[in-house]
């Protein structure tokens, strides 16, 4: 027979009312040391990203397609590609890093607020803000307006900039880039950079003319204010998309208007 007095300690049973044992909680680090991994992480991010399309510019410009809009189409199809290989490198790093699937990590899930016919109505609202600005702060042709020269242009680059754009760019910057920023050193560094960013993105696109300059950082404050309030990625591609497709229906129109008064 076993003496219960020689049991080990180990083997006693728990008592399930003693108290769970205190969790040594880290110390924050310091906000510079935050904002200093918050800063590696946007050069890193940026290097990536400009290496990328300066690599995919090179071989695919030297690309034998894309018939009568040879420079248009391998424009685009050059950009899809860099995009959707950035996607699939940090999609990787995502699941690393995180564990989870990469559309969770990067907050994609219905929010509380606002509604979509509020988020609609915000891009109408921005997008129409954006014309009129425009027509009181005229600028020179943009280099994406001097590509575009035929309807099957515009068509072609309304389609990809509604259906395709808003989404990678903002799984892009809204969704990885804030993520791992708003992780590193808080909303009051996200917010800014992933806005910064995401207007540095379309300054090759649109220089020669600063008013469209300003107003692409004004949206991109907006939405990147859109996905810190709301927790979720979700608000700030509707507005995108929504903003999109006005600016370049509009553009169509415009065309294809230019092009019957011609005629």
């Amino acid at each position: 027979m076993i003496d219960e007095t020689t049991v080990s300690p180990a083997a006693q049973p728990s008592d399930p009312e003693a108290p769970a044992p205190a969790q040594i909680e880290q110390p924050p680090r310091p906000l510079g040391i935050r904002f200093l991994t918050a800063t590696w992480i946007t050069l890193a991010f940026a290097g990536v990203f400009v290496i990328l399309n300066i690599v995919g510019a090179a071989v695919i410009m030297r690309a034998p397609f894309g018939g009568d809009d040879g420079e248009s189409v391998r424009l685009l199809v050059g950009t899809i590609a860099v995009e959707l290989l950035f996607i699939a490198m940090i999609a990787a790093v995502v699941r690393a890093v995180y564990g989870g699937p990469f559309l969770d990590e990067m907050r994609w899930r219905r929010p509380s607020w606002p509604s979509t016919g509020m988020l609609i109505v915000i891009g109408v609202e921005l997008a129409v803000g954006a014309m009129v600005a425009s027509a009181f702060f005229p600028g020179g042709d943009t280099p994406i307006q001097q590509i575009l020269d035929t309807p099957g242009e515009v068509i072609m680059f309304t389609v990809f900039g509604v259906l395709f754009a808003p989404l990678i760019e903002e799984l892009l910057f809204r969704g990885f880039l804030f993520r791992v920023l708003d992780d590193a050193a808080g909303a009051v560094f996200a917010v800014p950079v992933t806005a910064t960013m995401f207007g540095a993105l379309h300054v090759l696109q649109l220089q020669g003319n600063m008013a469209a300059i300003v107003l692409i950082l004004i949206v991109g404050l907006i939405l990147s204010i859109l996905r810190w309030r709301t927790g979720s990625l979700i608000p700030s591609v509707i507005v995108h998309t929504t903003y999109n497709g006005i600016i370049f229906i509009v553009v169509l129109l415009g065309m294809l208007a230019q092009r019957m008064n011609m005629d």
